[in-house]
This record gives C-alpha cells, structure tokens and sequence, in this order.
C-alpha cells in the first residue's frame, strides 16, 4: 500500500469505528432503540392552559408552557 492508501485505510477504520459506537450506544441487538423517544404525540387541546401545549409522554401527558 501506497502511504495514501494508508491514510485513506485509516480514515475508513476511524469512520467505521465511529459509527460502530454510534449504533451500540443507542440502539439494541434487535434494532430496536436503547431509549424510546418520550413524546409520542403533541395537541392542542381546550383543556390546557392558554399558552400551551399538552404533550402525551411514556410518563405521562405534560403541559408544555410555549413562550
């Protein structure tokens, strides 16, 4: 190998061993995500105060003050 091809090589085992970390911190054996996103959904309901938003989370629905 040239020393170009040498750096380049290097390069591509940086990049790989980034993205290899990347999946392992945040995603399962299965694919699925480590950490489910908290919101699921978000409405404008009459129920909430005025300048707010409810947001439904997997702890709970939140009032969301919106400045």
């Amino acid at each position: 190998m040239t020393e170009e091809e040498r750096t380049q090589f290097q390069q591509m085992v940086q990049t790989v061993n980034k993205l290899n970390d990347f999946i392992e911190r945040y995603f399962n054996q299965d694919g699925t995500t480590k950490t489910p996103p908290i919101v699921i959904q978000a409405q404008d309901a009459v129920t909430t105060p005025s300048g707010s938003i409810r947001v439904e989370t997997s702890l709970g629905p939140k009032n969301i003050l919106v400045v």
